[in-house]
């Protein structure tokens, strides 16, 4: 295996996409600013014929995995045989199915038919844990859930995490797949209420009657035929382009800037139990313990920990950072992830950085951008397990926060 597997092609930015961050939160105008940021990463974009649609969880995988490699010399000595460099999505999902026969989730094994190599199956986070741990890292997962999940649950168990991200039925993701590669229209920074589906491709249907609420065109089609075509139409607009939505400024259904001031989401939580944990595992030794507080006017922390997993059904991310920030003294607080996405393309990531304009569309995040009941988090914490710690990792659980 170690032979075998092929160096994964991405578009490498020179000067560093965190150091090019890091420059433009600093010229910022916001006032009174907070920051941290993860360590060195490569952004790793879905390639258009090979996994658009279906490959943002081994993208994700590829980042965290270039963060390890460059900054962790023992999980650079294990991971992916020692190799020394990111793999190609096929290398990776092999490690998977090597991960599965060590005897690493046996669920999730299952579930897939012990074989993923060569297929477009979507993974979630406890595929990305099967695969780490299997070379020795202590990976963690963490749930994240409003009230409207079930609290009595009991989500210690693998089968009640999101292990498939939620995803829709095999068939529903292939159509899904074919409808948004056939448009040029691509609705950013949209997501698809019924089946999950993000970016949404083609025309999307933006609900009058269901605050912040949208529909793909082949979720439109289900629907309108079961409903009838008059009534389920007289329910929503039809939006050809992203400029027709511009009334719609902020929050999931905008094509424009997510940041912005909070908003509730939907689940009627704004998920700031979320944020609190992501600033306490950016600003401290232990994502468990308090926050630090931060009495300066200005302030950049640079800890150098670990990008974070960011997993949603429909899709996921890669969290390197957040912020936090006041226009004054008096003003209210805005908390920003800082994420880098795999459907966005490096060369447009990296010129809104090298100019500093536009980036903050590209990478902030807003607390009133978390529309889901259920989010999960995944890292990787520092050391190599010893053989008796080996044997406990093969279990995959994840850690509750319910809200």
């Amino acid at each position: 295996m170690l032979a075998s597997q092929i160096t994964a092609s991405f578009v490498e930015v020179k000067e560093g996409v965190i150091s090019l961050l890091r420059k433009c939160l600093g010229a910022e105008n916001q006032g009174i600013s907070h920051f941290a940021l993860c360590g060195y990463i490569d952004h790793f974009q879905s390639q258009d014929g090979e996994d658009v649609g279906w490959g943002c969880g081994w993208r994700n995988i590829q980042m965290l995995s270039s963060n390890l490699l460059s900054e962790d010399p023992n999980a650079k000595a294990t991971l992916f045989g020692g190799a020394g460099f990111v793999p190609n999505i096929q290398a990776l999902q092999q490690w998977l199915e090597i991960a599965w026969a060590r005897g690493f989730d046996p669920p999730g094994a299952d579930h897939f038919g012990w074989k993923i190599y060569g297929t477009t199956k979507w993974i979630g986070t406890t595929e990305c844990a099967s695969l780490f741990r299997s070379f020795g890292l202590r990976a963690q997962i963490f749930d994240f859930m409003t009230g409207h999940c079930d609290p009595t649950v009991d989500n210690q168990s693998p089968s009640n995490s999101q292990r498939h991200s939620g995803h829709p039925d095999r068939n529903v993701l292939q159509s899904i797949n074919q409808n948004r590669l056939s448009s040029n229209v691509v609705h950013w920074n949209v997501q698809c209420d019924n089946c999950g589906v993000y970016p949404i491709h083609g025309p999307r249907f933006k609900s009058t009657n269901r605050e912040d609420y949208d529909l793909c065109a082949l979720c439109v089609s289900h629907q309108s035929n079961s409903l009838g075509m008059k009534e389920f139409h007289s329910d929503y607009v039809r939006i050809e382009k992203p400029a027709e939505a511009s009334g719609w400024i902020g929050g999931k259904g905008s094509d424009r800037n997510e940041s912005g001031p909070h908003k509730k989401s939907k689940s009627g939580s704004s998920h700031q139990q979320l944020v609190d944990w992501v600033w306490q595992y950016f600003t401290t030794s232990n994502a468990l313990n308090s926050p630090n507080t931060v009495d300066h006017p200005t302030l950049s922390l640079t800890k150098g920990k670990r990008p974070l997993y960011f997993q949603h059904q429909g899709h996921s991310r890669t969290i390197v950072g957040i912020q936090r920030c006041r226009k004054n003294p008096e003003a209210p607080e805005e908390v920003f992830l800082l994420v880098l996405d795999p459907s966005q393309k490096t060369d447009d990531l990296s010129r809104a950085l090298k100019c500093n304009r536009g980036w903050q569309r590209l990478v902030k995040r807003g607390v009133h951008t978390l529309h889901k009941a259920e989010y999960q988090l995944f890292y990787v914490d520092p050391g190599i397990a010893d053989a008796a710690e080996f044997e406990q990792l093969k279990a995959i659980s994840s850690i509750p926060y319910h809200y």
